[in-house]
């Protein structure tokens, strides 16, 4: 698809999409669609072995996700172990996408969709907020994913 044509359909796609529901089915998306081509790999090491799991988690947001979760009670682990730990990597990519979420709707003064928190988890809402919050904007990986995470929702 030509990168035209992509930034056109990712354009129209996340102006129809509504606002973003933290569930199973999304964070299952997420993994997918950080673990590919194979399925779920919660093996991966990714980034120069910065990202871990099936989630692709950096350090630091292991690390937030653990802080939240050991203050509500949960268990949490190391990150180059726990990020490979199904049930662990999974609580945490939720907690995460929820921490997530809450900065990037703070942000951009409105309820995210899926594809805008895809973007701010794959780039930081830092880095989202530098391009404007503007899906098109995004390096061709991060809109790559978004296609992927299209797929892997509507399935």
């Amino acid at each position: 698809m030509k990168k035209t044509t992509l930034i056109a359909a990712l354009a129209a796609l996340t102006a129809t999409v509504s606002a973003v529901e933290i569930n199973g089915k999304l964070i299952h998306a997420f993994a997918l669609t950080e673990s590919p081509p194979h399925g779920i790999d919660h093996n991966a090491i990714g980034d120069g072995g910065k990202a871990r799991g099936a989630w692709q988690m950096h350090f630091a947001a292991w690390w937030e996700a653990s802080a939240s979760l050991k203050s509500a009670g949960y268990k949490t682990a190391p990150h180059a172990i726990g990020a490979h730990d199904p049930a662990l990597a999974h609580t945490h990519a939720k907690e995460y996408m929820a921490i997530t979420h809450k900065r990037l709707a703070k942000r951009m003064g409105r309820e995210p969709n899926a594809f805008e928190l895809y973007a701010a988890w794959n780039l930081g809402v830092g880095g989202f907020a530098e391009l404007g919050f503007k899906i098109d904007a995004c390096p061709s990986a991060t809109r790559n994913g978004i296609q992927r995470l299209k797929i892997h929702l509507t399935r």
